[in-house]
């Protein structure tokens, strides 16, 4: 059987994480709150597109603004390596 107090147990997991600890009411209600708004405010964030965002490697120094790989040369890149212009 099962030592509820051996390392190998399944039991011990939960001791581990903490879960053998009081929570005070403070706590709990502002975990709810932050769940509760995550559920109201699901799909209200903009999105961003990777291609927006990247704008190449960028260089040291005087090449700081020298970005060789921008998205639209990246993109082609792994197009022609996944055949799509064959």
């Amino acid at each position: 059987m099962d030592d509820p107090h051996s390392p190998t147990s399944h039991h011990d997991g939960g001791h581990r994480l903490g879960m053998n600890e009081p929570i005070s009411r403070r706590d709990f209600l502002n975990g709810a709150v932050l769940a509760g708004a995550g559920l109201l405010l699901q799909g209200k964030a903009p999105t961003i597109s990777p291609a927006d965002a990247f704008n190449g490697y960028g260089g040291i120094g005087d090449y700081r603004h020298s970005n060789g790989n921008t998205w639209d040369v990246l993109s082609a890149g792994h197009a022609m390596r996944d055949g799509a212009f064959e």
